[in-house]
């Protein structure tokens, strides 16, 4: 509580009064009730140069920790540059409680402890959504029958680039479903031809796994940490149906293997972490694993901050949530994870999928059974045809 007012006197009519200023250091002021124009002034939007005390989790991508050029430590990641704007507006300074090693993950669970125990401000990390500050709001959800959608005669012809009726007396908003539904089956037909002939020349060996089922009649080993093995577990209509088989380690072997690609198991994983992986695989020669929708324990999670109770920065994050989502700066931090964690030297760039190595390109040696062969057949026919003239000549002859 910043705003408290105490007036001192017998008197009912107060012209005087006392309150006091926080930051930069705790100093008490006298006012005047009529000189002051705003009686409950933001105490809070300059800290200068406070320390917020926190700790990063190091769950890549949300925060990285590492040196720059200059030998510097830097903090960035899509929470952490939330943390850094989060200082910055308030002008304030991060401090870290103890030191903090590049690379050290830790537990979110160890966090949240440390936040209630008052020796945390506030984590550099987000937490899955009890009762705290909101990152991502829900979406609304509407419902509606997927038959009036699909299942009639013109979607279907147009989707599949075939001919369909068309309303002679059409308003501008139905022709442009109908050009979006040519356009659509053109691209569906012409995708599926190359995808048809690409099957051709490369056929996969095996049925790609993309469902639980699919993982449990492979038998496929799911690894997941020691901490979160309880919530997996847990699920009960998935485990119990499925008879998924989940292999536990501890919490940064987890990870470790899991950045690594270690192809040995199948991994849980956040969408967001899951397209710095994608993007890394564009530089090897086949991919290593996929992302499934129809592989997902939670569609949908949300993640917050965690505070301590009765935290004097909850507004100030709520707002700044607020504006870094109005301003797109969330979308923008989200599409730099790849190039931030190749700045960090967390994404190697070296082919992990083992290609094949066929041997170099085509030489003159390389060709010389092919010469032999046709040298060889030339001479073959040069005789077949000498044989065949002194036949004929010799038939004409006679």
């Amino acid at each position: 509580m910043f705003n408290v007012f105490a007036f001192i006197g017998d008197s009912s009519y107060k012209s005087e009064f006392y309150t006091f200023w926080a930051y930069p250091n705790f100093h008490i002021v006298k006012e005047s009730v009529n000189a002051l124009a705003d009686y409950f002034p933001n105490k809070f939007k300059n800290l200068y140069g406070t320390s917020i005390i926190t700790l990063p989790d190091q769950l890549e991508p949300r925060t990285i920790v590492h040196r720059n050029k200059l030998g510097q430590q830097v903090l960035t990641g899509y929470v952490g540059k939330f943390m850094l704007t989060l200082a910055w507006k308030l002008n304030a300074t991060l401090k870290y409680a103890r030191p903090v090693k590049g690379g050290e993950i830790i537990f979110y669970g160890d966090l949240l402890a440390s936040t209630k125990n008052g020796t945390l401000d506030m984590p550099a990390s987000i937490l899955p959504i009890t009762n705290l500050t909101i990152l991502r709001y829900k979406r609304k959800h509407y419902q509606c029958h997927i038959f009036e959608f699909i299942l009639n005669d013109v979607t279907l012809r147009g989707l599949l680039g075939q001919t369909f009726n068309m309303l002679p007396n059409a308003n501008i908003t139905l022709k442009l479903v109908y050009i979006l539904l040519s356009l659509s089956g053109l691209y569906i037909s012409s995708h599926l031809q190359a995808y048809l002939q690409t099957m051709l020349t490369q056929p996969p060996k095996e049925r790609q796994l993309m469902t639980f089922k699919d993982a449990s009649e492979a038998k496929l080993p799911i690894l997941v940490s020691e901490e979160e093995l309880i919530f997996y577990t847990s699920t009960q209509n998935l485990y119990s149906e499925y008879s998924l088989h989940f292999v536990s380690t501890s919490y940064a072997d987890f990870h470790q293997k899991r950045n690594d690609l270690f192809v040995k198991y199948a991994y849980p994983i956040p969408n967001i972490l899951w397209m710095v992986y994608e993007q890394q695989q564009k530089f090897f020669l086949r991919k290593l694993f996929v992302f499934s929708w129809e592989a997902c324990f939670m569609s949908t999670t949300y993640y917050g901050f965690t505070l301590q109770k009765h935290s004097l920065y909850r507004p100030a994050v709520e707002n700044l949530i607020l504006d870094v989502r109005a301003y797109g700066l969330i979308d923008n931090w989200f599409h730099a994870n790849f190039y931030d964690m190749v700045m960090a030297d967390r994404v190697s760039f070296t082919d992990k999928s083992n290609p094949k190595v066929y041997g170099g390109s085509l030489k003159i040696e390389d060709l010389q059974w092919v010469w032999i062969t046709y040298i060889l057949l030339i001479i073959l026919s040069i005789w077949i045809f000498t044989v065949e003239f002194f036949i004929a000549h010799f038939i004409i002859n006679k």
